[in-house]
């Protein structure tokens, strides 16, 4: 299944799954699923709220981007049974991984519901698999194949050259 986000909600392809940003400056609003008509939607944050967004995206300039606020994100989806999405870029996901493990909450790393998605944004739909063995072997980050969620890599200008979307595909259950 290919999935789609924006830092502007409106470029989101009708009637496609999406990742929708909760909180920040990208925040959609509420009904924005139902305009958009998506067959599947979930939320993104950038402020580490895990009582609303099933995602965080964790990189450089968001607020969230601490390892205390993964690591507290992460232990409250945990303790609400459900999953963690982790968006979160190749150079980044052994600093994840050891901000989980470095946390006074048990079992974050190992949390069965954790999982990663991972952007690639080179133009080319990688595999699971090739995802995990680049993790490896150029990253230092051993990832379990069933943790890797989805890719994002491509672009698309669908409605212009100023309004972009990001696609991605993804490995597991949405």
């Amino acid at each position: 299944m290919q999935f789609y986000d924006a830092s502007n909600w409106r470029n989101i392809p009708r009637g496609s799954a999406a990742m929708l940003y909760a909180d920040g400056d990208f925040a959609a609003p509420a009904d924005a699923p139902a305009q958009l008509a998506l067959s599947h939607a979930r939320w993104i944050t950038v402020e580490g709220n895990h009582q609303t967004a099933g995602a965080i995206d964790w990189e450089e300039f968001q607020p969230c981007f601490t390892d205390q606020a993964l690591a507290d994100y992460v232990a409250g989806r945990k303790s609400m049974g459900a999953r963690a999405r982790v968006y979160v870029q190749r150079s980044l996901v052994s600093r994840a991984l050891a901000a989980l493990d470095a946390s006074e909450a048990e079992d974050l790393a190992t949390y069965p519901g954790l999982v990663w998605w991972i952007p690639t944004l080179d133009g080319r739909e990688w595999t699971a698999g090739e995802l995990q063995a680049d993790l490896a072997a150029n990253w230092n980050a051993d990832l379990p194949l069933a943790a890797i969620w989805a890719n994002q890599w491509n672009q698309i200008p669908h409605l212009g050259p100023n309004a972009k979307a990001d696609q991605s595909t993804l490995f597991g259950t949405w």
